[in-house]
């Protein structure tokens, strides 16, 4: 039997693991929860994540046949076990220009790909030099989860922002964590990450990104999925996502001028770009909660299973797949989370149901939609803005691109929370069935959990998802939202 390492691996992977084991499965983390004890065969504890050294000589000294390095936090010491011992993953070199994001910056002009203006830089100053208009992104030369990355709107912003980077630059386990591998694997950071930074136009466009696998050199391309961003502080957080394989030339060129400029090869794959610009090379499978299940969905497999078990063919699938959130950034204890269709039970573990279920596309038409709270712990999701205590948290989009336009009008009209009755709700959803229109739903946190609010450096606001199916943009995402509506939770 194969023993697999997997290292830093998060929840959504326990839970594919949890129902379909290869072999002998051996977690790596700084985190180990009960959860983990449960599911795996040997749990290992390792330092925190930019003690590097420290962690590589604890993984040396264990036994295993695959490597499983499909997170952030995994990429740089998973790149040096695997060359160590001859195993599949992302080389050193690859991994190191996936974390070091001005070296990626500089490689990925070189090949010609689309990206942001940009510059390296240390002051106030030098910012003003380079930009022409406002708003501007301000970013580390590492950064993991969006830490540290901030929307400068104006220039009256500027100083305060500057000032804090280099008050924190300085303490990032990112920065620290990227510089510590350099020097293990003798390359070079060719700036002073502690005072450098990048400074960048603001796109305001399509946020897009291509995911896939890589077998060797060999591309599998799973298709588009369009990322919905919140619009206000915190930014850069996701509330959504839309699958299609509407992927179009120039998308699919810069995809492949990317994985070539980064040195991609045997790893999973997400290249972030807006407005058709490459905004991020991440040279790893996405885990947010139900980003897996959105591709399993359309494809048929977990992402991670396809590539473990050298399944390089390409997908095909027809239609939208819609994946909504409801999250929660203020931070907190959950006391409570439950929805219409779940219960508690005595362990404090949610319940949830996460099979597909048909739903009749009459529920999916926007004169039947649901939307929205009539109490404040019960909570909607209009345009995916959490509807807090009686108020709106996300600010309308200012400069909204058709795919956002549509993404927030989507399930907007019939607001009433009693437009579409309980029980009329679950008779459509197990008598009806159709080629579209299934839905997917979970609650993915557990009572008693600890949500850190931005701008903390470890946050999952994710506390339910749910992933619908249609044949078009605007009723797969009005089916996604509709089955979020009973969601109800508490924090204290």
């Amino acid at each position: 039997m194969k023993t697999f390492l997997l290292l830093y691996t998060e929840r959504p992977t326990r839970k594919i693991f949890s129902a379909n084991r290869p072999g002998r499965l051996v977690y790596a983390s700084d985190d180990v929860s009960d959860e983990d004890r449960q599911t795996y065969d040997e749990c290992i504890q390792l330092p925190a994540p930019n003690r590097l050294k420290e962690t590589l000589d604890i993984l040396g000294k264990l036994k295993f046949d695959e490597l499983v390095a499909q997170t952030e936090y995994s990429l740089l010491p998973g790149s040096i076990l695997a060359r160590e011992r001859g195993l599949r993953a992302l080389s050193p070199e690859s991994a190191f220009l996936c974390t070091n994001k001005w070296l990626q910056r500089r490689e990925l002009e070189g090949h010609g790909v689309p990206i942001p203006n940009y510059a390296l830089v240390e002051s106030e100053k030098q910012v003003i030099d380079f930009a022409q208009t406002f708003p501007v992104v301000l970013k580390p030369i590492a950064s993991t989860l969006g830490r540290l990355v901030v929307k400068v709107n104006s220039k009256e912003e500027l100083e305060q922002y500057v000032r804090q980077l280099h008050e924190l630059l300085p303490k990032s386990i990112d920065i620290l964590r990227c510089r510590e591998f350099a020097s293990l694997t003798k390359q070079e950071m060719d700036c002073d990450p502690f005072k450098h930074f990048l400074v960048e136009e603001y796109i305001d466009g399509e946020v897009q990104e291509t995911d896939g696998l890589l077998f060797g050199e060999q591309l599998c391309l799973f298709g588009v999925t369009e990322q919905i961003l919140a619009n206000r502080s915190p930014y850069f957080f996701i509330e959504g996502y839309v699958l299609s394989q509407a992927i179009n030339a120039e998308l699919q060129e810069a995809t492949i001028g990317a994985v070539r400029a980064t040195q991609l090869t045997d790893a999973g794959f997400s290249i972030e770009m807006r407005g058709g610009k490459v905004i991020e090379v991440n040279g790893r499978l996405g885990e947010d909660d139900g980003f897996p299940d959105l591709f399993k969905e359309a494809i048929g497999k977990f992402p991670l299973l396809k590539w473990l078990d050298e399944d390089s063919s390409l997908p095909e699938f027809s239609g939208v797949y819609a994946l909504a959130y409801v999250n929660w950034y203020e931070g907190g204890t959950l006391k409570s989370l439950t929805n219409e269709f779940v219960c508690e039970s005595e362990d404090g573990m949610m319940l949830g149901f996460s099979d597909q279920v048909p739903i009749t596309e009459s529920l999916a038409s926007p004169d039947s939609v649901a939307l929205g709270s009539s109490a404040s712990c019960r909570h909607g999701n209009e345009s995916f803005n959490e509807i807090i205590g009686g108020r709106d948290v996300c600010a309308p989009y200012e400069n909204e691109t058709s795919s956002r336009s549509k993404w927030r009008q989507a399930g907007s009209a019939g607001f009433s929370p009693a437009s579409v009755p309980t029980e009329s709700l679950c008779t459509a959803l197990n008598d009806q069935s159709s080629q579209f229109g299934h839905v997917r739903f979970e609650l993915v946190a557990k009572k008693g959990a600890r949500l850190n609010a931005p701008p903390h450096e470890e946050i999952n606001p994710h506390l339910a998802f749910a992933i619908a199916h249609s044949d078009s943009f605007d009723s797969a995402v009005r089916i996604a939202k509709k089955s979020l509506e009973g969601v109800r939770f508490e924090f204290e």
